[in-house]
């Protein structure tokens, strides 16, 4: 508590104002350095903004950045900004890694502090190359592109752009889940900073109950500072995308019911993407990835059998497919995801698209379109092999096991550049979240489990996961966070207490 008597005398300013983040922000500063904390109008602070994926998020104002470059700085943060809140929640914090979710709010604070770990991008490999150490600042292009050279792999995230911090800690979906589980199974250590300031380890043999509680389990137990992650081998691969035209959904929601509910190769994955795009017009698009350089691996006969507009299908690197996925997705726009899970049928997913393409019509014609509006519903196959791997592999928060599957994971992603627009955008794709929630109750298909990495603000993941987890959880977090520095003085993210 070196920190301590120091912050402590900033407290009588803070407290007398009610809530001077300036105060805090200016004790901060005092306790980790000048240079780590920046302000409006600074390069430091312009650069933390310019670094969200959604436009919402960029666009909150943080009475200051605190941006650390060791876990040491981290602690020292942490400590005062536990000094500080220790009366309460007077100076409110957010924790941004890569910063690519869309819930407002869960990575940035408007008048409040943000810790911005873009600086901790330590990236170093064990001497036999069998895990790989990522500072949580990394995004997963500088990962992939560290080991592709090297002909290894860690099962991370899809999209180049995506930081590795929030992304282990909610789970993280891979190119490489049905075989490796989620990401965060394959994280073989955490390190992160308690609330009290402590720097600790978290793995299966220390700290255990917090390793497994982390595997899901959002920002409630501190500030992830690194992670160790398991490597395998991987050479260039097969995968890439097929685009079809609008008059082919049929036929590919039937491919893809059959790929989910056979999964008949653990190697092989697969995203329908059914969608909108200004400049485009509607479309379908079905995105490959299998375990090996295999041309045209049969698994996916039943996709190529259907007639396409083109493809970029390849044998390639990660990094690459991670790239391209990418540019789809550009940084800086407004954005929004929502998402729902339920079992597969192909007439039910026959009237979800149906739900959907009912609402795409008062959004994209008329007198008053969207303006370079985006509008995709995903599917993705969470299989019963994927679930199975997470088991082997120690489990985590998520509450799955072998049994709960086979799911899909839906998610609607929009894009869009007025706010103006923001309140039928959201309107609209809530009501179609709504319609298939209520659709797949009545049909016996419906799924608790939503995935956090794709949750909006008004869903509950943590509920998802069932009770026996939550509580866990939140038992865990009584224990190393006490006083609930995470749950009271950051209020972005899910939490686990109401």
């Amino acid at each position: 508590m070196a920190n301590f008597w120091f912050v402590l005398a900033f407290l009588p300013l803070i407290t007398a104002t009610l809530q001077n983040i300036s105060a805090c922000c200016h004790a901060l500063s005092a306790a980790v350095g000048s240079s780590k904390v920046s302000y409006p109008s600074s390069a430091a602070y312009v650069e933390s903004a310019d670094s969200y994926f959604a436009q919402q998020e960029a666009q909150l104002d943080p009475t200051c950045v605190f941006k650390p470059t060791s876990a040491q700085d981290v602690s020292k943060g942490v400590e005062a900004l536990a000094v500080l809140n220790y009366a309460g929640p007077l100076c409110p914090f957010a924790i941004k890694a890569g910063g690519h979710h869309t819930v407002i709010g869960i990575a940035n604070i408007h008048d409040g502090v943000t810790i911005d770990v873009a600086g901790l991008d330590e990236i170093s490999l064990s001497a036999d190359r069998s895990v790989i150490s990522l500072g949580t600042g990394n995004r997963w292009i500088n990962v992939s592109e560290t080991l592709d050279p090297m002909n290894l792999a860690v099962t991370g995230g899809r999209v180049s752009g995506i930081g590795v911090g929030g992304f282990l800690t909610g789970g993280g979906i891979s190119y490489f889940s049905p075989s490796r589980g989620w990401a965060c199974d394959n994280v073989k250590n955490f390190e992160i900073v308690l609330a009290s300031g402590k720097i600790v380890d978290a793995n299966a043999s220390s700290n255990s109950d917090l390793f497994k509680a982390l595997k899901g389990g959002g920002n409630n137990f501190g500030v992830v500072t690194r992670v160790d992650m398991e490597t395998f081998q991987l050479g260039p691969y097969w995968g890439g995308g097929i685009y079809y035209a609008q008059s082919e959904v049929q036929p590919l929601i039937s491919a893809f019911t059959n790929f989910t509910t056979a999964a008949a190769d653990a190697k092989a994955n697969v995203i329908l993407s059914i969608g909108y795009a200004a400049q485009a017009g509607y479309y379908a698009f079905v995105d490959e990835s299998y375990l090996g350089a295999v041309q045209n691996p049969p698994v996916y006969s039943e996709f190529v059998s259907i007639p396409q507009e083109f493809d970029t299908l390849r044998v390639d690197t990660l990094s690459d497919f991670t790239n391209e996925l990418g540019e789809n997705t550009p940084d800086g726009l407004r954005q929004d995801i929502i998402s729902i899970c339920f079992h597969p049928s192909s007439p039910f997913l026959s009237e979800v698209v149906a739900i959907w393409n009912s609402s795409t019509t008062s959004l994209v014609s008329g007198s008053s379109p969207v303006a370079n509006f985006l509008y995709s519903l995903a599917l993705q196959p969470l299989s019963a092999s994927q679930f199975a791997a997470s088991t082997a592999a120690g489990g985590n928060a998520m509450g799955l096991t072998a049994s709960s599957g086979p799911l899909v994971l839906l998610d609607l992603t929009t894009q869009w550049t007025n706010s103006a627009d923001d309140t039928r955008v959201l309107n609209a794709t809530r009501s179609v979240i709504s319609a298939i929630k209520k659709a797949s109750q009545q049909q016996g298909l419906s799924s608790n489990f939503i995935y956090l990495n794709y949750a909006s603000k008004e869903e509950d993941p943590i509920g998802g996961y069932g009770g026996a987890s939550k509580a866990q959880l939140q038992g865990v977090s009584r224990k190393y966070d006490p006083r609930g520095l995470f749950q009271k003085a950051v209020p972005g993210g899910f939490k686990l207490f109401p």
